[in-house]
């Protein structure tokens, strides 16, 4: 996929453990694309894609390392999350990812 000013972006997602409450994915990104906007919204492309093969209708997604990028994606009840203490976490629902969906098309 074309990213930032020509660059090829390549990323992999892979659900690397699964339990009933959350799933551990890594993720393999080229080294020039791995920062950009493009790469970014693949990701929150692909927990969606995650979350919503699991039948959820929420998820929160915590990183859990930079090298390898490591994320957590849990399945809470509610959208409520304490604040990050660490790194990155962001909170996805059905809505918000049925929306990027549809600006895709």
């Amino acid at each position: 996929m074309p990213g930032e000013h020509g660059k090829f972006l390549s990323m992999t997602i892979r659900e690397v453990k699964r339990e009933a409450e959350f799933s551990i994915v890594d993720i393999e990104a080229t080294s020039e694309a791995g920062r950009s906007p493009a790469a970014s919204l693949f990701l929150v492309r692909g927990l969606c894609g995650l979350m919503l093969a699991r039948g959820q209708k929420v998820a929160v997604a915590e990183q859990l390392s930079e090298q390898p990028i490591e994320f957590k994606i849990a399945f809470p009840e509610s959208a409520t999350v304490e604040e990050p203490k660490g790194l990155p976490r962001m909170v996805l629902s059905e809505a918000n990812c049925a929306r990027l969906q549809e600006q895709r098309k």
